[in-house]
């Protein structure tokens, strides 16, 4: 099944006030995509987003939402939903990662990884299913990472949502199919970007060595929001249940 050409696109972004989303964001609204932005307690940063988009014409709302928690997630999908109509594109972006050995990990550690990574996706997919249900297509793009592929110095836990996450990329693209949705991963290696700044400093010598290692360098976020919106066309709708690494040649994952 192929987009109408009359479909309009409608984009629910998590973790979209700064970074990789905000990139994100600004990439498929040039494009003429519809976006919700969206963050857990970035409301200034997420509006200022929203007012770059509308700056360049396109279309955008903030929706302050913390994906840990099911019943943001459904209000702020509702009001894309109010705004926009129907949701077809959703990039489940959030997450959260302070480098730390896992002898010194605790269950909050664990649990506020894993909730933001993997039930914020589980929640957000099954919310905006319905509306893609209704419009006969969609495409789903998670952002994982290589380092859910390669492993990670002192990130047992954030690379094991990674890769679970790509796990469930492809069971989300087989069992969704049937329903012209299409899912994908983008996979980034070191970027620079705030996010990734904050890794660093957190993180020490050891993970800022291991994850800089890369035959291009360290990648920007427009290089991720490239490969996003590549997903996000039309002409991509033959590719579902991929894992795309975007990674200046830090690794090659099978």
């Amino acid at each position: 099944m192929v987009a109408p050409v009359s479909l309009k696109k409608v984009a629910f972004i998590t973790g979209s006030s700064r970074g990789l989303g905000r990139a994100m964001a600004l990439r498929l609204a040039k494009e003429g995509v519809a976006i919700i932005v969206s963050a857990a307690n970035s409301d200034e940063a997420g509006k200022k987003v929203v007012e770059e988009i509308r700056a360049i014409d396109g279309e955008a709302i903030f929706c302050r939402c913390n994906v840990r928690d099911r019943d943001a997630v459904k209000k702020a999908v509702a009001a894309g939903i109010d705004a926009f109509g129907p949701i077809n594109i959703l990039i489940n972006n959030a997450g959260w990662m302070v480098p730390l050995p896992f002898e010194q990990n605790d269950e909050a550690y664990w649990d506020r990884v894993l909730d933001t990574k993997i039930r914020g996706s589980l929640y957000t997919v099954h919310a905006v299913l319905p509306s893609m249900k209704e419009c006969g297509w969609g495409k789903i793009i998670n952002i994982t990472g290589d380092a859910g592929r390669v492993g990670l110095t002192n990130g047992v836990v954030h690379t094991g949502a990674q890769g679970a996450l790509q796990s469930m990329t492809k069971s989300w693209a087989r069992e969704l199919a049937k329903y012209g949705i299409r899912v994908n991963a983008v996979s980034p290696g070191p970027i620079e970007s705030e996010q990734q700044k904050d890794v660093f400093a957190t993180g020490g010598s050891q993970i800022s060595n291991e994850i800089n290692i890369g035959m291009f360098g360290v990648g920007k976020p427009d290089d991720i929001a490239a490969a996003v919106a590549f997903f996000v066309r039309n002409e991509a709708d033959h590719i579902t249940g991929q894992i795309l690494s975007v990674n200046g040649g830090r690794a090659f994952p099978s």
